[in-house]
């Protein structure tokens, strides 16, 4: 076996100049980042309505969402590999180009066949924050690396707040398919932008692709997602054939992954106590975010007899709203909480902000009003949460493993997401689908999850501010990155 890289990664030079107009480049790559989280989140709040206008049922209905999320945490790995090598450019600008495909497909062609294959399309989306990110660290003065990854990683949360009301409204008035041509018109003037103001990136390639590595863990984890999307509508001993092929595709991975001087993703580097630190807390966030907004659409469309408050999609658009608002004022006073303190910390804190919204929902779900203020609980705790991330990550990847490092964060999130949007509906129809116990055993067992993260999370971080240097000097990080300099 080849010798491992050091755990602790050296501050390299960027490999290409710094971008001539880098307020303009960062505004390309924030503005592909909602468009595309906003594009992804279009299908959620209209699957009764699809359900009812194909004639099919809501679980068929659900592959709208479901396929998106399957395609995305197949493509994220690779997607985020391109985005360390020359080829980020034409990844961006690729990936942009088939969510515009997808939407005008879904928007267009009047078949429930299109409708999937155009959301299967449009989930490539989920893979490019990290792709963006990637480019970011590349291309950017030191001084903006910092703020343009706080700002691309919340844009997840903003997307999805601004596009929740957009569905509602337009499907409302002009029909469910009217959503898609929202992805149409935003993704294609952006892969116009991308292609014009992106540069090239001169990095040198680092090996081959390791396609086979690739193919291993897009597989596996394509299988797993499945498994966890429809545990309670297939057979069990296909639930477990795929478990069985899964979990072996993702361990043949594994073992290519530590033998490889340039695998897809470098396992020594995301096991550091603080990465995988960050990479349990991703998993839970996106169970605790998946389930609550998953289930508050639940209950705010459902019949008032069956405990919900028969809202229209509208409304429930609307209740999302607060999410997006308070997600974008945490990304501000996140700047100023990492200061010299331990990121690691501010996002222990920040899981515990995500239980707090589950035992509010939990505790009172009532009226629209009271699902909102939880929204915004939720909202500004994932926005800090998505900001402080990065950090805890890059602190600890030299920047050719920007991508590779972050991805493998973002398909833990959505994988975390799956668990949490199916785990939800699973727990309250076991208990009792569409009652005050179902719903509040849900909220209950999530809030218990994100408690149990946090306190894990907030242990690592004690433990590495316990750490001391070693004797001599010592050799920092960059203040953009070790989280010295002021904003």
């Amino acid at each position: 076996m080849p010798a491992s890289r050091t755990s602790q990664p050296s501050v390299q030079a960027k490999a290409t100049a710094t971008h001539a107009r880098p307020l303009l480049l960062l505004s390309v790559l924030v503005g592909a980042g909602l468009v595309v989280s906003l594009v992804s989140t279009l299908g959620q709040p209209i699957i009764p309505a699809i359900a009812e206008d194909n004639d099919i049922s809501a679980g068929a209905a659900q592959w709208t969402f479901t396929i998106s999320m399957l395609t995305g945490v197949m493509a994220t790995p690779a997607l985020g590999r391109l985005g360390d090598t020359a080829r980020a450019k034409a990844a961006l600008l690729c990936s942009v180009g088939l969510v515009a495909v997808g939407a005008l497909l879904a928007a267009s062609v009047p078949s429930f066949t299109a409708l999937l294959v155009g959301r299967a399309l449009q989930g490539v989306s989920l893979g490019i924050i990290p792709l963006t990110m990637a480019i970011a660290r590349q291309q950017l003065p030191d001084r903006l690396v910092r703020p343009a990854v706080a700002v691309l990683s919340v844009t997840v949360v903003t997307g999805a707040g601004l596009g929740f009301p957009l569905t509602g409204i337009i499907a409302d008035h002009h029909g469910y398919r009217a959503t898609f041509w929202i992805g149409v018109a935003l993704a294609a003037p952006t892969a116009v932008a991308v292609a014009v103001v992106v540069p090239r990136s001169r990095r040198q390639a680092r090996g081959s692709f390791a396609l086979l590595e690739s193919i291993l863990l897009a597989g596996g984890l394509g299988l797993v997602l499945l498994v966890i999307s429809q545990a309670t509508a297939w057979h069990w001993a296909v639930l477990t054939g795929c478990v069985v092929t899964g979990t072996a595709l993702v361990g043949g991975w594994a073992l290519i992954a530590v033998r490889s001087p340039n695998p897809l993703v470098d396992l020594r580097l995301s096991t550091t106590r603080p990465v995988l630190a960050a990479n349990v807390a991703a998993f839970f966030l996106g169970v605790g975010m998946y389930l609550a907004t998953s289930l508050a659409i639940h209950v705010a469309q459902a019949p008032t007899g069956q405990a919900g408050l028969a809202a229209t999609v509208t409304a429930t658009g609307f209740l999302i709203l607060p999410l997006s608002v308070a997600s974008l004022l945490a990304n501000q006073f996140t700047r100023t909480l990492l200061g010299p303190r331990s990121p690691v910390l501010g996002l222990a804190a920040a899981i515990a902000g995500v239980g707090l919204c589950e035992i509010l929902l939990a505790v009172n779900r009532g009226s629209l009003i009271a699902i909102a203020v939880a929204m915004a609980v939720l909202g500004a705790a994932l926005g800090t949460a998505f900001a402080l991330m990065p950090f805890v990550v890059l602190q600890h990847v030299p920047t050719e493993e920007t991508g590779g490092a972050m991805s493998l964060n973002l398909v833990l999130r959505h994988l975390g997401g799956a668990v949490g949007s199916a785990g939800g509906i699973g727990i309250a129809t076991a208990v009792g689908l569409d009652t005050p116990a179902g719903y509040t055993t849900a909220f209950a067992v999530a809030a218990g999850l994100c408690l149990v993260a946090a306190g894990y999370v907030a242990l690592t971080g004690h433990l590495e501010r316990r750490r001391r240097p070693p004797a001599g000097p010592v050799r920092r990080l960059p203040a953009h990155l070790d989280g010295t300099q002021p904003m």
